[in-house]
């Protein structure tokens, strides 16, 4: 259309037509995937339980497996990553590309974190090796004659970070392609795939890459400009796709030099640890102490909700408080 010598284009939305051809052709791909992923993935191997996450999930191998039979391989992007003294993180995203077509056919994200306890700390036996007094020693967790301490390969961890957050995002990529998340359902929990359940999110996922990009609650919020991810998942948009533009957005910011390293001194927390006699109490001194909330209290301990916590109360804020004056 022609106004005032300037073209004007209208823009109308097209309607997209589910065909019979389409349906057949999703119900062949779901078909195939039950076939793939119970004929082919082993248990203890492929998939399985993994400790402080509830039900069965798909490894690694597994979704390498999945992958090949897509005849894809996945291609890696840095979203965001942070290297400083007191932090090393990285969130990747894996593009699944099809080897024929070249085609991007998947995606997914994965974060991994030195906040994660299990590459924060090490056990190790006797802490004076490593120039702990007999005070600090006294606020360590102990189990086994051994004692939990900060990693001293700290510096070493780039690249587990690197390689471990690639697997998740190739992990979740998997899951991804057609077919293969409802099939994958109904292994793990017997779910049939045509029930009309819509998948739960991922909590523990989410709230883990939430804290390795080291985000608070209110500040995920904010970005998202939403007041919950309730909110946001309600708009039909999911937890990727949060962690996607999240991630994005501090990869826009600049990052401040890192503050010299303190002086090593005795670890003193603040406030009597024995005080804290249930999570109520927890919460309250984490969030006075630290200004920290109950689900970066959750990340900090490695577990996704209240329920999946071993130690008392007491130890918890131990181990935080540990972390955190160090």
């Amino acid at each position: 259309m022609q106004e005032h010598g300037v073209t004007i284009v209208e823009n109308k939305p097209q309607l997209v037509e589910l065909t019979d051809v389409a349906i057949e052709t999703i119900s062949h791909n779901i078909s195939q995937a039950e076939k793939l992923v119970s004929g082919v993935l082993v248990k203890g191997i492929d998939y399985g339980t993994i400790p402080g996450v509830q039900g069965a999930g798909l490894w690694d191998p597994g979704s390498s497996k999945i992958i090949n039979a897509f005849n894809s391989y996945p291609d890696y992007k840095v979203l965001h990553h942070v290297e400083e003294d007191s932090l090393i993180s990285y969130t990747i995203q894996a593009l699944l590309v099809n080897r024929e077509s070249q085609r991007v056919v998947g995606s997914g994200v994965g974060a991994a974190s030195t906040k994660e306890v299990k590459y924060k700390y090490r056990w190790v036996p006797d802490p004076r090796n490593y120039g702990y007094t007999e005070e600090q020693i006294k606020t360590l967790k102990s189990k086994d004659g051994r004692y939990r301490i900060t990693n001293p390969e700290y510096g070493e961890l780039v690249n587990t970070m690197v390689k471990m957050a690639c697997k998740r995002a190739e992990v979740d990529a998997a899951q991804s392609l057609p077919g293969v998340g409802s099939a994958l359902r109904k292994l793990f929990t017997g779910q049939t795939v045509n029930s009309g359940k819509a998948p739960p999110p991922n909590w523990n996922a989410f709230w883990s890459q939430i804290s390795a990009l080291g985000l608070e609650e209110d500040e995920v919020h904010s970005m998202l400009g939403v007041e919950s991810i309730k909110e946001w998942l309600d708009a039909g948009k999911t937890l990727n796709q949060a962690i996607e533009i999240l991630s994005k957005k501090l990869a826009g910011r600049k990052t401040p030099p890192p503050p010299p390293p303190a002086p090593e001194a005795d670890v003193v927390t603040p406030r009597d640890p024995s005080a804290i006699q249930n999570f109520g109490d927890l919460y309250t001194a984490c969030q006075e102490d630290f200004g920290i909330v109950r689900q970066t209290v959750w990340a900090e301990l490695n577990v996704g909700s209240q329920k999946e916590i071993t130690q008392t109360p007491e130890e918890c804020y131990r181990i935080i408080a540990t972390a955190r004056m160090r």
